[in-house]
């Protein structure tokens, strides 16, 4: 399914959902949290939200990730990514 289609699909799915909930807000910076090895991106990798897919409720909501790959963007589940500052303050708590 090509970008256009995912988001007109996501889109018209939506249109009767006006209740959009987001865990990470858009522009924010998220590491990924895992390997995603078809496009050769290792866990670590940092890009920024630059869109969000709601998903019906059998589904996992999905982002757009930019940074990730020079030049375009990479659609992702929610459970792929976490935010870099939630991360950074755990590591912190961990070594105090």
């Amino acid at each position: 399914m090509s970008k256009a289609d995912l988001r007109a699909y996501i889109l018209e799915d939506c249109e009767d959902d006006k209740t959009l909930t987001m865990k990470f807000s858009l522009f924010s910076q998220v590491q990924l949290t895992q390997n995603i090895p078809q496009l050769n991106l290792k866990k670590g990798s940092i890009g920024t939200i630059v869109e969000y897919y709601p998903m019906s409720n059998s589904l996992e909501d999905g982002y757009s990730i930019e940074g990730l790959i020079d030049q375009d963007t990479v659609e992702v589940a929610e459970s792929q990514i976490e935010l870099i500052f939630t991360h950074q303050n755990q590591e912190k708590v961990s070594t105090k």
